[in-house]
């Protein structure tokens, strides 16, 4: 009997089969509204949430505070956040009145990931300032 071929993994920091990264940006407005966004997988900024998935393709403000809903046009498997970062509007200090971090957070219901502004000194869920941009690079595999 030949010997057989050894297991080959992926290297540490490649995709798996089928994975595809997806990257956008949110520009936030009064109240932590959204403005714009850039996101070739989710290029609205309105839409409902509900398990049909119709007409997905959107990302929105979530009523609660500092929230935000990705719900991307085509359904991906073992979705996951790699990375989600706010960017300060004009170069400004952050302080401590509008949220000053970001972080995944488990996503809301029908929604194929959630984001969650807070202020970093006390961990409170608070809106975005005005002007000031969310950055964030998910991946998933297509099905």
């Amino acid at each position: 009997m030949g010997a057989k071929e050894p297991i080959v993994l992926n290297n540490l920091g490649t995709f798996r089969r089928g994975e595809v990264s997806i990257t956008g940006t949110i520009t936030i407005t009064a109240a932590g509204a959204i403005a714009s966004v850039s996101c070739e997988f989710a290029p609205g900024i309105t839409g409902t949430l509900a398990a049909s998935r119709a007409n997905y393709g959107f990302i929105v403000k979530n009523a609660a505070a500092g929230r935000y809903d990705i719900a991307l046009y085509r359904k991906l498997r073992n979705i996951r956040v790699v990375g989600c970062s706010l960017m300060k509007a004009g170069g400004g200090a952050f302080g401590n009145t509008n949220a000053n971090a970001i972080q995944p957070r488990v996503a809301t219901a029908n929604a194929d990931a959630t984001l969650q502004a807070f202020l970093a000194s006390s961990g409170a869920d608070t809106d975005i300032a005005s002007g000031d941009i969310i950055h964030f690079e998910l991946v998933g595999q297509i099905r």
